[in-house]
């Protein structure tokens, strides 16, 4: 595959900045074939250079706080977890990472007794089963995309993230 170029950064660029752009409103804006959007795009999504992605205010969610735990997962446990958190309306992410934890799972709730009953439903369907850390966040802070005030609106800054790998060859 070749590199990115000039043309899939901005491809990118308005995809971040808007990612419900219609394919023909793209291609008219980079004044190409859609043909060739659609070929680009492709490319992009295929090699992992673009992911989609969608972060929401936490006010206009009705949520004041984000959790984030880990905890040790029996591997013959691993697909019961992840039904039982695929039942969870505050589940944000889920990942299994390496060490002594091996799960890693992040929860937006209302209230601080929002993170306990998660907790407990799932110590609940599975015995044994707790959380070996709670790291809960007052605020959290985007890092990329349409940055939001206090109150939970578009300030009108926005920050475009580089396409995956382009921090390699030190172009962002």
């Amino acid at each position: 595959m070749l590199p990115p170029d000039d043309l899939d950064r901005e491809l990118a660029q308005l995809l971040a900045a808007d990612g419900r752009a219609s394919a023909t409103s793209l291609a008219r804006t980079l004044d190409i074939p859609a043909s060739t959007l659609h070929r680009r795009l492709q490319k992009l999504l295929t090699n992992r250079k673009i992911q989609p992605r969608c972060d929401v205010s936490p006010e206009l969610g009705g949520w004041n706080l984000e959790c984030t735990w880990t905890a040790t997962i029996p591997l013959n446990h691993k697909t019961r977890v992840l039904e039982l958190l695929r039942q969870q309306p505050a589940l944000r992410s889920c990942m299994w990472i390496t060490g002594n934890n091996n799960l890693r799972v992040n929860f937006r709730v209302e209230r601080q007794n929002g993170i306990g009953m998660i907790e407990s439903a799932i110590a609940e369907a599975i015995p044994g089963l707790a959380p070996a850390e709670t790291i809960v966040y007052m605020r959290s802070h985007k890092s990329m995309g349409w940055i939001l005030g206090r109150t939970g609106r578009a300030t009108g800054e926005f920050i475009c993230p580089p396409l995956i790998g382009d921090h390699e060859r030190g172009d962002h």
